[in-house]
């Protein structure tokens, strides 16, 4: 391959981060948990795109939304409330808002963000809640999980 070629594509694959993940903590307090996803900036739009056509705020909400589920304890979907999202070098906080009936002791969550992207995607999921904190781990083809 002629180093014209080879310099571009090498300097690329540098630049491209080597890890598929997202981190999503959820806090309760009081009814209400906050949810926050820190994601990759390039993953995310890439992701929203690829579903959406185009990226704002609508479009990235609706991904999200789709990708990331809460079931409250008595089998009810709760909504994601959006409320805004922050860019940091290169990763992207989303923050939701959301009232599980009865908080999130038994809730079933699934974090399926980038699934449809990468076979190495990693999602973390940490819960805190009733003086506890809980981690889950996300791969693709995972199923919904409860929280205890």
């Amino acid at each position: 391959m002629p180093v014209a070629l080879v310099l571009p594509l090498a300097a690329a694959l540098l630049a491209a981060h080597p890890l598929h993940t997202t981190h999503t903590d959820l806090v309760e307090s009081g009814r209400e948990v906050t949810v926050q996803v820190r994601a990759f900036s390039d993953d995310l739009h890439l992701a929203v795109r690829k579903r959406e056509g185009a990226v704002d705020d609508s479009a990235t909400a609706r991904y999200v939304r789709g990708t990331v589920s809460l079931v409250d304890s008595a089998g009810h979907p709760v909504p994601l409330t959006w409320v805004g999202q922050e860019a940091m070098g290169d990763v992207t906080l989303l923050r939701f808002r959301a009232a599980p009936q009865g908080g999130l002791s038994g809730a079933r969550v699934c974090q399926a963000m980038h699934m449809e992207l990468f076979e190495d995607q990693v999602n973390v999921l940490q819960a805190s809640y009733g003086g506890r904190r809980v981690s889950l781990l996300f791969v693709p083809g995972d199923t919904p999980k409860r929280l205890p």
